[in-house]
């Protein structure tokens, strides 16, 4: 999809065959960006963390309400529709302002950039006439908010994906029911470029180390898998 379904200027295509092309929805980049930000957090090529940022720059340009806030379905430059719509009730699957909304803050702890946080909160803003008093249709939204009100849990881990000592603490990760969770792994000078507070975070004494942070509170960083856990059942 990355490879053949972007025109040169990034933008997401609907479908493709044979030369004829229809335009991406906000629906194509909310739920492509959600599995691009899962597929980071399963393998951690950062090829993918930074797709989805492009992605996602690219939909609030072309999609994002600037006077009302939220997002349309369409794009600004759409033609033939007679109106913009734009949607917030979830339906037999979610709606792409509540995948939006989720995706917002997710890639907001994962690079450290607020201005996705700030996004997301005027996104929900926009959303609550639409949701209030009628929160059985807005599942996915207040799944959305509650992430964002949390406590969620942001770790860093400084060390190579392959290094043993990293495999383990992902193992302990892994192990807990954490939803309200990102993983970054803070290696790289490419990941430093999406995530420049990543720069600022090392292994110690050689060995792989997590950082942990909720909210503006970090405790000190760990080294092994124990005391990871222990870590992660105090803030769970």
């Amino acid at each position: 999809i990355l490879d053949n379904m972007r025109t040169e200027k990034g933008r997401l295509l609907h479908s493709y065959r044979e030369g004829a092309a229809i335009s991406g929805c906000l629906d194509d980049y909310a739920f492509l960006i959600w599995g691009l930000i899962d597929l980071y957090e399963t393998v951690f090529e950062v090829k993918y963390l930074r797709a989805s940022v492009e992605l996602t720059r690219t939909m609030i340009e072309h999609f994002w309400d600037k006077g009302q806030g939220g997002l349309f379905f369409s794009s600004d430059d759409a033609t033939d529709l007679p109106l913009r719509e734009k949607a917030f009730r979830d339906g037999a699957i979610p709606s792409g302002n509540s995948a939006a909304m989720l995706n917002l803050l997710r890639l907001s702890h994962l690079t450290g950039e607020s201005e996705w946080e700030d996004r997301a909160w005027e996104l929900a803003a926009a959303s609550g006439a639409s949701a209030a008093g009628q929160t059985l249709g807005y599942t996915m939204l207040l799944s959305s908010l509650d992430y964002g009100l949390g406590p969620a849990i942001q770790i860093a881990l400084a060390g190579r994906k392959e290094d043993e000592s990293t495999i383990r603490m992902l193992k302990a990760i892994r192990e807990r029911f954490l939803p309200s969770k990102s993983v970054l792994l803070a290696w790289g000078e490419e990941t430093a470029d999406l995530a420049e507070f990543a720069r600022s975070l090392a292994k110690i004494e050689g060995k792989s180390a997590a950082y942990v942070c909720t909210g503006k509170t970090c405790r000190p960083p760990v080294t092994s898998p124990e005391e990871l856990m222990l870590m992660l059942g105090e803030r769970n």
